[in-house]
């Protein structure tokens, strides 16, 4: 449960950039009380712009607003920054934070805490929280659906704002990864390059297996420090569906952030790739 005990207390949240078409829903359910009474609120908030907005306002005087229930749900059709915060007289809380796909949603209850929920119901254990796994635990993130992207010229990367498949690292942590990505191709003439997007990597290594026939893989190794545009990689896919990269190595981590899977295609016309369903990666904190 949230406690609003003071009438400066409130809480709001804030996206990370303008919605593309649709406003994000949010929610909240809570209860005021006083020496004298109960009393049971719900309050509904639209947000499009990138503004603090307030989705729980203060409280009166005398007055405990507790909140036992937020839903915070994604309706835009590209990705969103959610970040939840509490605001103590204007000093800043950031309660939690997740990137949500279009029509996901954020959940709080007092019961469970921050939770994301996928567009079909079922709980994602892959949301872009920092939830950091303990040290010498083994993690996995799993893509939960397919994802679309249309890059119009060869060689661009995606735009960093809906890259949104990866993993959470901790400030300072060296982490080693298995990253394996599934990813169709509008045309076979539709090549790939890939590599990971960090704000702050120290130090990234690895080895990637590419498709580059039906029978066989292309091999090759990066150091990047920081993350950079690799070089450019095969200019064709073996087919246009069922393609794969496999991404081994290590991360040490500059500051607690959620490190994606980056591509561009080889393709000087504008075309389409996907990633797909059931993409993963292992990740494992070593130090």
């Amino acid at each position: 449960m949230i406690n609003l005990s003071s009438t400066t207390d409130k809480l709001q949240i804030i996206l990370g950039a303008a919605v593309t078409t649709n406003a994000v829903d949010c929610y909240v359910a809570y209860r005021d009380t006083t020496a004298t009474s109960i009393s049971p609120i719900g309050v509904y908030t639209s947000v499009s712009s990138a503004s603090a907005t307030d989705i729980v306002s203060s409280p009166s005087a005398s007055t405990q607003r507790l909140v036992e229930y937020i839903s915070i749900q994604n309706r835009d059709t590209q990705p969103a920054d959610v970040y939840v915060r509490f605001s103590d007289n204007g000093t800043i809380y950031i309660l939690h934070k997740a990137i949500l796909s279009p029509n996901d949603k954020l959940e709080y209850s007092d019961k469970k805490g921050f939770r994301v929920i996928s567009s079909v119901g079922t709980i994602k254990t892959n949301y872009t929280g920092l939830s950091i796994p303990t040290n010498s635990s083994q993690s996995v993130s799993v893509l939960d659906r397919d994802i679309t992207f249309s890059i119009t010229q060869s060689g661009n990367f995606i735009d960093p704002s809906l890259a949104v498949f990866g993993f959470p690292v901790e400030a300072n942590g060296l982490y080693s990864f298995d990253l394996l990505a599934f990813y169709d191709a509008s045309a076979t003439t539709n090549g790939a390059r890939f590599n990971l997007m960090s704000e702050a990597g120290d130090l990234t290594g690895f080895y990637y297996w590419k498709s580059l026939t039906t029978t066989g893989f292309t091999v090759g190794y990066a150091i990047t420090n920081p993350l950079v545009t690799p070089s450019a990689e095969d200019a064709s896919s073996p087919a246009t569906t069922a393609n794969n990269v496999l991404l081994r190595g290590f991360f040490r981590a500059g500051k607690s952030e959620f490190v994606k899977l980056w591509f561009a295609q080889e393709e000087t016309s504008p075309s389409t790739m996907t990633l797909k369903a059931g993409s993963r990666v292992h990740f494992h904190k070593v130090a």
